[in-house]
């Protein structure tokens, strides 16, 4: 029987870190966790937040998102990254 994930925001460096072989599924780009805990951290400050399907310690899917605001739309939440692992 399978267990359903459980969603939850990665907080932790570690808990980024462990989101990485997921996002490099979308952004092949990425280097390496260093690299990619880094520019979290630094999209952070632009209220970037990274929500995790959690199976266990592994990040089996992905959300990244901010919620902003402009004239047009008012608020709203703009995703930047959706992904799930493959497998």
């Amino acid at each position: 029987m399978s267990v359903s994930p459980v969603l939850r925001h990665a907080e932790s460096d570690a808990e980024i870190a462990a989101c990485f072989a997921a996002m490099r599924e979308l952004r092949p780009h990425l280097a390496d966790a260093a690299e990619f805990v880094g520019r979290v951290r630094r999209q952070q400050a632009d209220g970037y937040r990274l929500l995790a399907a959690w199976r266990g310690q592994t990040a089996v899917g992905l959300a990244g998102y901010r919620v902003t605001e402009n004239l047009i739309h008012g608020r709203f939440a703009y995703v930047d990254d959706l992904v799930v692992l493959a497998a």
